[in-house]
């Protein structure tokens, strides 16, 4: 037969069709459940359940040809073989079930009680072969308590009710069953009758059954209570620690003839002094959240000083001799170490590019060693103004802020309403104040956070001649830029106070406020939010001690255009190249003589920004202008993503959204 011709197996109304493989060798399409071999001869070789087709090469540009004989054969016998094909399927290829491993399958019979298999090692090899017998209810017991007047009452419960309570039992998976750690209650020794040696028992366990059909727990012995659960002493302990450990006193023992690994250690050695001074130690080493990694982290790291918690632990070591105090161990100092869950290593996305650069030799040592200088001079500075100074403050613009915020998938494929959270942290008495607007009623601009600013500076309850300090990275369209500090003036010469602006080394711009950013993004986790506003109520109630943060919601009409008031047209302390540029400012001083001053490092001295000044006088004229007239419009293509998004949402939101303008 030529290649690519069929035959019909008229008898069975089945068609077969052969073909030539790869491999020269004519096969067949019904997927037989025997494989087809060949004979070494080269004839069709067939048996009572498969069916073999054997051909030669003859040309291969030819084709191949099968002897008739050998169909005829192939017929016969495939009429025998067709009506078991057409009611087999075959199994898909790489259908992986889990619950079929032998893993699995012992774990569902051990619980459920049944006979199961062991590990065992045979031949150097872990393999399931120890028998484990199935779980059977064992008698009662005989308790010459229950029989008298007791608080013991184990002959309360029938023989039926037991097998109902051991039914019941081991129908439910592992962790249902630990409900029987509700049935065990722990009590503590209130007084010792004893007069002998001291003994180490610390509580008692008190065992109660609940038969099915009864409302009240019946007290009965251990005994009683293993036998009719059939559970082993030691399973039912582990589960009891459990129980332990969430109370006051987790520190305490089970009975001293129950102590184990497993079972809770006994009250600590560790005396209050030492414990107390190494957690002040912890408390005075300089330490900051992750600012890029908020979301995915909840550590608190240490600056990279120490390379490991063992040079830490060394450090550690030289402070509690100097202060006379005995150091704890190595595994209480790590345990207290990862109990206030601290770190010693940022994450890599809050590493400074300088420092990284330096590290794969892609920073000279002269770059590095000024950028650290510039670091610790500005670490020094806010230092020295927080101990000195009565108004000192630092100012951030957390990570955008989604809405609708959810967790829904059809979330992940539409644009949503961003929101911006300028917060800004009083280091004096940890007062924090948000303010918060979203797309449609202001943007991204220098005027923005110029009203915002004016708007804090002038509602602070300053004296004449105070002092107030902001700290901040170095962002140009955020801090570092005319219109802020045109804006900063004016505000200073109106309230007759000084305003410094201070900004940090790039790469460590780590402040106090991005505490505030990490606090609100805790409370945001699992939360679904779907107005713009819902967010001001959940800001507000992220932080309690020492008092809620200071949250306001802003529209287009609040911000302001200070554009308009200009005193001096540039910052920029040169004019010609190679001069300094606005990015080399680390200082700005604002004077109510109308005077700014300027430091490139803070150990320069101050020097004037005169050469910038215009003929202007700030506190005159009339009220600025509205920086928008009506809310901002939206991208139309966000706005129709906005729309698909109602399905996913209360009909009450829909409103805001109809009304977003768009463009």
């Amino acid at each position: 037969m030529d290649l690519g011709e069929t035959y019909t197996a008229d008898g069975s109304s089945t068609v077969l069709e052969l073909e030539v493989g790869d491999d020269g060798i004519l096969r067949d399409m019904l997927n037989f459940p025997d494989e087809v071999t060949s004979s070494p001869g080269g004839n069709c070789v067939n048996d009572a359940t498969s069916l073999s087709v054997v051909t030669t090469a003859a040309n291969s540009q030819e084709g191949l040809e099968c002897e008739s004989s050998s169909i005829n054969e192939a017929k016969k016998s495939t009429e025998d073989v067709i009506g078991k094909a057409e009611n087999k399927t075959r199994k898909k290829r790489r259908q992986i079930d889990v619950q079929e491993w032998e893993c699995n399958k012992n774990k569902r019979l051990r619980a459920l009680g049944q006979e199961y298999k062991g590990l065992g090692k045979e031949n150097g090899k872990w393999q399931y072969i120890k028998k484990r017998k199935s779980r059977l209810l064992k008698e009662s017991c005989r308790c010459y308590n229950s029989q008298r007047k007791s608080k013991i009452l184990c002959t309360a419960i029938t023989e039926h009710e037991r097998k109902s309570i051991y039914s019941e039992f081991w129908r439910m998976t592992w962790e249902e069953k630990k409900y029987v750690k509700t049935l065990v209650d722990i009590k503590y020794v209130s007084r010792r009758k004893s007069t002998g040696e001291d003994s180490r028992r610390n509580n008692s366990l008190f065992c109660y059954l609940k038969p099915l059909g009864r409302s009240e727990k019946i007290r009965v012995c251990k005994k009683q209570f293993l036998n009719t659960l059939c559970l082993g002493e030691w399973t039912m302990l582990n589960w009891v620690k459990e129980n332990l450990e969430n109370t006051e006193d987790d520190e305490q023992n089970l009975d001293s003839s129950y102590s184990t690994k497993k079972l809770p250690k006994r009250q600590s050695n560790v005396k209050s002094r030492e414990k107390d001074f190494l957690l002040k130690f912890f408390d005075k080493l300089p330490k900051l959240e992750s600012h890029y990694c908020r979301a995915s982290t909840s550590k608190i790291y240490f600056e990279p000083i120490w390379k490991s918690k063992q040079e830490l632990y060394r450090f550690y070591v030289e402070e509690c001799k100097v202060q006379d105090v005995s150091p704890l161990s190595t595994a209480s100092f790590a345990n207290i170490f990862l109990d206030k869950n601290y770190s010693l290593f940022t994450p890599k996305k809050d590493q400074c590019d300088i420092c990284l650069g330096f590290k794969y030799n892609h920073i000279s040592e002269d770059k590095y060693r000024v950028h650290l200088e510039k670091k610790n001079l500005a670490r020094e500075e806010k230092s020295r103004d927080k101990e000195k100074e009565k108004w000192i403050f630092t100012m951030d613009l957390q990570s955008v802020l989604m809405c609708r915020l959810s967790k829904a998938s059809k979330m992940y494929y539409k644009s949503k309403l961003v929101l911006h959270n300028f917060t800004i942290f009083n280091l004096k008495n940890s007062d924090g104040f948000c303010y918060l607007w979203h797309e449609g009623q202001g943007g991204m601009n220098s005027n923005e956070f110029a009203t915002i600013l004016s708007d804090f500076v002038m509602a602070l309850p300053t004296e004449e001649g105070d002092s107030v300090i902001f700290y901040s990275d170095g962002c140009t369209y955020q801090n570092r830029n005319v219109i802020i500090s045109n804006m900063f003036l004016y505000c200073s010469q109106v309230k007759k106070i000084t305003i410094y602006q201070k900004f940090l080394e790039k790469g460590h711009t780590q402040m106090e406020c991005d505490s505030m950013h990490s606090v609100i993004e805790r409370k945001l986790r699992n939360t679904e939010v779907f107005l713009p506003a819902d967010y001001a109520s959940l800001i507000k109630s992220a932080r309690i001690n020492p008092r809620p943060y200071q949250v306001k919601y802003l529209k287009y009409d609040y911000l302001k255009d200070f554009s308009k008031r200009k005193c001096f047209k540039s910052i920029r302390p040169g004019y010609k190249a190679g001069d300094p540029h606005v990015t080399d400012l680390r200082c700005l001083r604002y004077s109510p003589d109308g005077l700014i001053h300027y430091k490139l490092s803070f150990n320069d001295p101050w020097c004037a920004l005169e050469n910038r000044k215009m003929d202007f006088d700030l506190t005159a004229g009339s009220a600025l202008p509205q920086l928008y007239k009506q809310p901002l419009p939206i991208d139309k293509k966000k706005f129709n993503n906005l729309q698909a998004l109602k399905t996913v949402m209360d009909a009450e939101y829909h409103s805001f959204y109809d009304n977003l303008p768009y463009k």
